[in-house]
């Protein structure tokens, strides 16, 4: 079950037993985007950016303001988790019970509020300090540092990027964020498939052959 509900969002999904509305960020067909990719944000528009992505095919670029990492906590069952991703209500709804999953994101939300509220206060600070001045902020160098300051990314990893960082940042997208802020959900490996390479890990030799881990095996 959701945590929160938020009406001023981008919000995003596509399996078919879920009510809400598509994501314009993300394609309605399965695709593979490239692990680099990532949607612009709307750069007059105040916007938080959260991203779900795989540990394993590597960080996000450019860097996420925040990073949470995803990957102690427990994983679905093996059963829900081959047939859905952190898109499912269902898979969603194991993770909205368990305990740990509840103050990962407690603990998340309250981070990423701070990271808010810092942020509106630099923004505020730096509109007295033109004004002061006089000046209107056309210049080029001020137009690009605050488009930057408009925008924060928090970047959701677990290990495969399919189940547990997708269901938290789907779960962060219903929270009552700041007014103003609009939220763009981004999943960057929901819909890539592991394969025997990807699933080898850094450090593993086989001999002659790679054998299957768990999917999302800690």
């Amino acid at each position: 079950m959701p945590f929160n509900k938020n009406n001023n969002r981008t919000y995003s999904s596509d399996e078919e037993e879920d009510d809400l509305e598509p994501n314009p960020n993300r394609p309605l067909t399965p695709s593979s985007p490239s692990p680099s990719s990532s949607p612009s944000p709307t750069s007059n528009t105040p916007t938080l950016l959260i991203t779900s992505f795989a540990h394993r095919r590597g960080p996000l670029q450019p860097t996420p303001t925040l990073l949470i990492d995803l990957r102690t906590l427990p994983n679905p069952p093996k059963d829900l988790r081959s047939t859905q991703t952190g898109l499912s209500k269902s898979l969603r709804g194991w993770l909205s019970q368990n305990s740990e999953f509840k103050k990962r994101f407690e603990d998340a939300c309250s981070k990423i509020e701070g990271v808010l509220k810092e942020r509106e206060d630099t923004l505020l600070k730096k509109e007295k300090e033109r004004e002061a001045k006089g000046r209107k902020g056309n210049n080029e160098d001020d137009g690009e540092e605050e488009e930057d300051e408009m925008q924060v990314s928090i970047g959701v990893r677990c290990e495969m990027g399919r189940h547990r960082s997708v269901a938290f940042v789907e779960e962060l997208s219903r929270h009552a964020w700041p007014a103003g802020w609009k939220v763009i959900v981004h999943h960057r490996d929901v819909d890539i498939e592991r394969t025997r390479e990807s699933m080898k890990g850094p450090g593993r030799r086989g001999r002659g052959k790679v054998a299957y881990m768990d999917e999302e095996d800690e």
